[in-house]
């Protein structure tokens, strides 16, 4: 008979080995976290032609609508189709010569206008940034002081008396 300190070294020992589900579903969220650090998901769907954006919102809605309701062994298949579908969304997007966003540099979609906002984080850096996204259609160019420079006066004390709470500004109107 095995003691309890055998039993529970079995069982961590049994937990800590990763099932193909388990390494299936970290390659994935690898892949994602890769995407949302060097690409920007929505930019990078803006990058591709509209056919490879259409197959992989396919591919994204059949993967959102099945997983939860098949076997581990169809769950394995779904996670190395949506693997697959972000690969090809970056080849293509690398075969148009766009380039990886750089470390400092964030792509947000404006709140009212259909437009990208890239924004750097210093100053220096937007000749930069502008050089290596200028070709990019419906975007503007910003830096994080050029932002906070023109920022409302109004907004900012907004903000500023909230400043305990994390509250976050949805619609802004000057009266």
């Amino acid at each position: 008979m095995l003691s309890k300190e055998e039993q529970i070294k079995r069982l961590e020992a049994k937990y800590k080995e990763l099932t193909p589900l388990d390494e299936v579903h970290q390659s994935y969220h690898r892949k994602i976290s890769h995407i949302d650090r060097n690409w920007n998901k929505t930019r990078l769907l803006s990058l591709v032609s509209v056919e490879l954006r259409q197959r992989f919102f396919r591919a994204e809605e059949k993967f959102e609508d099945e997983l939860y309701r098949v076997s581990d062994k169809e769950k394995i298949r779904l996670y190395e189709m949506m693997i697959r579908a972000y690969d090809a969304l970056e080849k293509e997007a690398k075969a148009y010569r766009f380039s990886q966003l750089a470390p400092k540099v964030w792509v947000v979609k404006h709140p009212t206008e259909d437009i990208k906002c890239i924004v750097c984080e210093n100053e220096e850096d937007l000749p930069y940034v502008v050089a290596n996204y200028g070709n990019e259609k419906n975007s503007m160019f910003f830096c994080i002081k050029e932002l906070l420079l023109t920022m409302d006066k109004d907004a900012y004390d907004i903000k500023l008396k909230f400043v305990d709470f994390d509250a976050t500004i949805k619609d802004f109107k000057k009266l």
